[in-house]
């Protein structure tokens, strides 16, 4: 069973890789260069993601290197994904009767995001049809409830199934959404004014 093949599978990398990045650039349409140049990177995180999930566990295969507890292992067995365990030294998914708390909970984290992503881009299409700012659904609970979705859907990556690349990219990626909430916000206080400043002042930038 520590020896299933789950790697080598390239058609799945293209197949999740392309589906997320449409699926999301759907819902946060990026207009400005800015937008897209940190919708890219956001891009890059997920074929990172999706390349060591389904292609080649590469992270492992660097790590056990530097871990004198760990020894070398075959580089597509099920043992090679399971970064977390190894590193804290815990038994493998497959002696623990399936049960992955790492799965579960960035599950939670991605699903999650992705309600959150999908809800506001139905509430922010609505408000720029009027020609008013959104200020309700998720958007009364944080300023910029689209980019903690996606810093929610990156988190949950990195509990689920870590990886070198997406360990150091998501502080990156991370910060950069936070410069993008910070113009869009000197943006809309240009356009909508003393409303939209009430709105700042009584809404949280993202944690609610």
């Amino acid at each position: 069973m520590g020896n299933e093949l789950l790697y080598g599978h390239w058609g799945y990398v293209l197949f999740y890789s392309v589906a997320w990045s449409s699926f999301v650039f759907v819902l946060i349409r990026p207009r400005m260069f800015r937008e897209f140049a940190v919708f890219a990177l956001f891009v890059l995180f997920l074929i990172a993601e999706f390349t060591e999930l389904y292609g080649v566990p590469l992270s492992i295969n660097l790590v056990s290197r530097w871990l004198a507890f760990y020894p070398q292992t075959e580089l597509f067995s099920r043992r090679s994904g399971e970064l977390w365990r190894i590193l804290f030294r815990q038994a493998e998914k497959a002696e623990t009767g399936g049960f992955d708390p790492y799965y579960i909970g960035g599950g939670v984290l991605i699903f999650g995001g992705l309600g959150v992503l999908y809800y506001a881009w139905w509430v922010l299409k609505a408000a720029q049809a009027s020609g008013v700012p959104a200020v309700t659904g998720p958007y009364g609970w944080v300023r910029h409830p689209q980019y903690l979705a996606l810093i929610s859907i990156m988190l949950g990556f990195i509990i689920a199934g870590p990886t070198l690349l997406i360990l150091m990219m998501f502080p990156v990626v991370t910060y950069l959404y936070v410069l993008l909430a910070r113009w869009e916000e000197q943006e809309a206080l240009t356009k909508f004014g003393p409303a939209y400043a009430l709105y700042t002042k009584r809404t949280p930038r993202f944690l609610p």
